[in-house]
């Protein structure tokens, strides 16, 4: 299975943490707008091939894992609306193909551009208190 499209489902259950020990090759995997409460998993490095990780919208706790600094493969990344807070992986300024990250309306603490050296453009109205609002990070491919 390369793509796994729940998106606008009702969900409400909590994401398998062995995901992508059953789908090493996932491509995609879209999950926004449901009613998802839980931790991303860190171990959702497992999926290498992972291009596309849309979780927008949910009810997510904590932090982003550094280990999402190992899908080398990850083009977009949706993860506004999350609640997560702390400070954005470091590691994460390392994906060399990553084109977009929506980051909006959680709680980071910290500058995130500090570790996004080959940011294209970011909007100044996203910087405001501990929310980053309106923002979306495009990043060179």
């Amino acid at each position: 299975m390369k793509v796994i499209a729940l998106s606008y489902t009702n969900l409400t259950r909590k994401l398998p943490t062995t995901i992508c020990d059953h789908f090493p090759n996932l491509e995609g995997l879209y999950l926004m707008s449901n009613y998802l409460y839980v931790v991303i998993p860190p171990n959702l490095e497992k999926c290498r091939k992972l291009q596309i990780l849309a979780l927008g919208k949910n009810e997510y706790v904590g932090t982003l894992p550094r280990e999402l600094a190992n899908l080398t493969a990850l083009t977009t990344s949706s993860t506004q609306i999350l609640h997560l807070e702390g400070e954005i992986p470091v590691e994460l300024g390392n994906l060399q193909k990553l084109q977009q990250m929506g980051l909006s309306l959680n709680e980071f603490t910290g500058s995130p551009c500090k570790h996004f050296h080959h940011v294209i453009a970011a909007d100044p109205r996203s910087f405001t208190k501990k929310a980053f609002r309106y923002c979306i990070y495009r990043f060179r491919s």
